[in-house]
C-alpha cells in the first residue's frame, strides 16, 4: 500500500499496525473492528469527548460501557 487514498485502505494499515482488531465477519465484506489497546480506546474515547462533533458517537460508547457493567 502506498497511499492512504480510501477508508478501506486506512483502516486496513490500522488493522495491520496493531491499532484495530477485526472481531467478526458480519456478511460480505462488512466487519465488526475493536480498539485491543486500553490506553489508545482511551485516548479515542477522549477525542471523541472534546469534539463536539462527535458527541453522540461519545454518548453511544459510555451508555454501552453502562450497560456491560450491569452483566
Amino acid at each position: 500500500m502506498t497511499s492512504l487514498a480510501n477508508a478501506n485502505n486506512v483502516l486496513t494499515l490500522l488493522i495491520h499496525l496493531g491499532y484495530l482488531s477485526i472481531k467478526e465477519n458480519l456478511y460480505d465484506n462488512v466487519y465488526t473492528v475493536s480498539i485491543p489497546n486500553d490506553e489508545i480506546a482511551c485516548e479515542f474515547r477522549s477525542c471523541l469527548a472534546d469534539n463536539e462533533t462527535y458527541s453522540d458517537i461519545y454518548a453511544l460508547i459510555n451508555n454501552t460501557q453502562q450497560l456491560l457493567q450491569f452483566i
